[in-house]
């Protein structure tokens, strides 16, 4: 027993001898049967202070309230005895079963079992810590997987690792992997499927995995949220079942995805994977070919309600494929978004999208997306893409903040940074692409479009140092807006598929491509400072020579030459205008004007330099004459001159 020592004292602090101490269990009014005095001999209860006010006593371990009284002063202490060295062996003890059961890995009412659990927020339930780790959290490394390595040495026990991991979450209902940040990241040679509410989460750039050839026959090799023809789960977990991969296809002839423009929003019995989500990762394609191409980072194939965020990736042809348009794989996706990605290289040596695609999808959406190097121009002999991001056949969908400083133009081939073909109610916004054919361009191959539902462009769209700013190849687009910063165009109007569309700008520059003539793209689309105005010229308003020269003349339409006189008429174009679309003149020849020689010239002239030099030609932009051929001796012909020129910007 502990022995206590203290001074009884009045409320002035002064002593108080043969004061009545009375010792209670704590809280109640029940005496202290066992206790003992300083010389360990048996102690009744109550007991006094002595002369000196010094009360001494030892009781068993435990709480107490202690009693003092004296005359009129009578104050309580709460009191605990506790005598260490009787109980030491009894803690020793149970400190080493304590111990052994929390590490304890196996026994889940041990370990992380006894453990007590709660969030802390308002309605939370508290349960083991067991229970949660268990349903909702484990790691690729509690399954095998082993950071590092050669090419080849981890990579199938990595896989295998990886995909049990989420098949264990996947069998309670889903629940959370951890892919570890590591001093090396982790190696596998087989796509991993997320499946049903599944989180597959890192904990930032430091958790990374290198995906080894990751080519078509693995489905793009890369994560996979779903199930597809190209990428089919029900293949590859029989492979991994069976111990047969990396060598065995995952490609399902037999699988049907949904026709392309059929959507996965229509046909809800066609989902694969529900509610999963990948984040802060960073994920590598490595081929062992120079050559090696067509991975995609991550695969949505016929997901619904999915998303990645925080995703650094090297190599891919596309970081992020979401939906497919080539026959037989296009599979659909609902309701999916990839957001906060970064494409620190893209594959060397063939990127279609480098950020990623979107096709044959609804209600999905790309945002803030970051290119750090150019495309490569290993292609560029053949044509093939050089792409920052691109959509096709999508609906209520859309792509925003694209940033792509240089995205390395492809020549001969596609280069966009942002690629639109196909969509409605698909909105692009706060974009700012760098050295590319052009910055955002649209397209056509199968949808006819929809005037109330088309395709918004802008405002914060900023083309440096392109070919174009904005290219217009598809039929209804509004666009509101665009920042040229060296770049050649603001708007290249691409085939005369472009109608219907509104351009808000103002512009300054159009290039126009194939199928129509300028003035017809201009006629058959809406454009901010491009407006058709017709002027009509009175001839003697801007007559060269003194009216003198002329037989004669009228404030009207006409006036008439004196024989033998050469007359020069000069109308200088407004700044205002920015293309002449058509010009045309009235002429009437008096009879036997073919004997004399009679002819007309009518052309759109400029001066070839603001210099001194005087003796400088005029540039002639277009030129239309006729000579008169009447040799009748009866009245007058009369004929138009009429041309339709290409000049623009003139």
């Amino acid at each position: 027993m502990e022995l206590k020592n203290f001074f009884a004292q009045d409320e002035a602090g002064n002593i108080l001898s043969a004061a009545t101490c009375y010792l209670y269990e704590r809280g109640t009014e029940s005496l202290v049967e066992v206790l003992q005095g300083a010389n360990g001999l048996a102690l009744d209860n109550p007991f006094v202070s002595d002369q000196q006010g010094l009360v001494q006593f030892a009781a068993p371990n435990g709480i107490y309230d202690l009693r003092v009284v004296k005359g009129t002063r009578d104050y309580r202490l709460r009191m605990q005895c506790n005598d260490v060295t009787e109980i030491s062996d009894e803690v020793e003890s149970a400190v080493r079963t304590l111990e052994m059961s929390m590490a304890n890995p196996i026994d889940p009412n041990k370990g992380t079992g006894m453990i007590g659990f709660n969030n802390g927020t308002p309605g939370a339930v508290g349960r083991t810590l067991h229970n949660k780790l268990a349903g909702e959290h484990v790691s690729i490394v509690d399954f095998g997987a082993i950071p590092g390595g050669a090419v080849g040495v981890n990579s199938s026990r990595n896989a295998l690792a990886i995909m049990r991991a989420i098949q264990h979450v996947y069998a309670k209902g889903g629940g959370s992997v951890l892919v570890p940040a590591t001093a090396e990241k982790f190696r596998t040679n087989y796509p991993p499927f997320v499946m049903d509410r599944v989180e597959f989460y890192g904990e930032g750039p430091g958790s990374g995995i290198i995906f080894e050839d990751p080519v078509f026959s693995k489905g793009r090799g890369g994560i996979v949220i779903g199930s597809s023809l190209e990428a089919n789960r029900s293949k590859a977990l029989a492979a991994y079942d069976a111990g047969t991969f990396p060598g065995v296809p995952i490609v399902n002839p037999s699988y049907a995805n949904l026709p392309f423009g059929t959507f996965l929003r229509d046909n809800p019995s066609k989902v694969e994977t529900r509610d999963a989500c990948v984040h802060d990762l960073y994920l590598v394609a490595e081929f062992s070919s120079p050559t090696g191409w067509g991975g995609y980072g991550i695969n949505f194939v016929n997901a619904w309600n999915c998303h990645a965020w925080n995703i650094w990736g090297e190599g891919w042809t596309q970081l992020i494929g979401m939906g497919s348009d080539v026959a037989p794989e296009t599979p659909s996706n609902h309701m999916c978004t990839a957001r906060d990605y970064h494409v620190i290289r893209p594959d060397p040596y063939r990127a279609y999208y480098a950020l990623g695609f979107m096709a044959n999808s609804t209600n999905c959406f790309m945002v803030n997306q970051y290119q750090h190097a150019p495309c490569t121009e290993t292609w560029e002999s053949i044509g093939k893409e050089g792409n920052g991001i691109a959509a096709n056949m999508c609906e209520n969908s859309g792509i925003f903040g694209v940033h792509i400083p240089n995205l390395g133009r492809v020549v001969g081939g596609s280069s966009a940074g942002v690629y639109i073909a196909d969509c409605k109610d698909f909105d692009v916004d706060r974009v700012s692409v760098g050295n590319a054919q052009r910055a955002v361009q649209t397209f056509f191959f199968r949808s006819a479009g929809d005037p109330d539902r088309p395709v918004r462009v802008g405002p914060s769209i900023v083309g440096k140092n392109c070919e174009s700013v904005l290219s217009l190849g598809s039929k209804y687009v509004h666009a509101a807006g665009f920042q040229n910063i060296g770049s050649s165009a603001d708007l290249n109007l691409y085939n005369s598929n472009v109608t219907g569309c509104v351009v808000k700008g103002p512009v300054k520059t159009i290039t126009y491509g194939s199928g129509w003539a300028d003035y017809q793209f201009l006629d058959n689309n809406s454009i901010q400072g491009w407006e058709r105005k017709t002027v009509v010229l009175r001839p003697i308003d801007i007559l060269m020579n003194d009216k003198s020269d002329l037989a004669s003349w009228d404030l009207n339409k006409s006036v008439m030459a004196k024989l033998g006189v050469s007359l020069k008429f000069l109308w200088k174009i407004p700044s205002h205008f920015n293309a002449v679309r058509h010009f045309r003149m009235h002429i009437t020849y008096a009879n036997n004007a073919s004997a004399q020689g009679t002819n007309v010239i009518m052309q759109i002239r400029r001066m070839s330099g603001f210099n001194g030099n005087v003796g400088e030609a005029a540039i002639i932009e277009q030129t239309l004459s006729d000579t008169a051929t009447n040799t009748t001796t009866l009245g007058s012909v009369r004929k138009v001159l009429s041309q339709a020129p290409h000049s623009a910007g003139q």
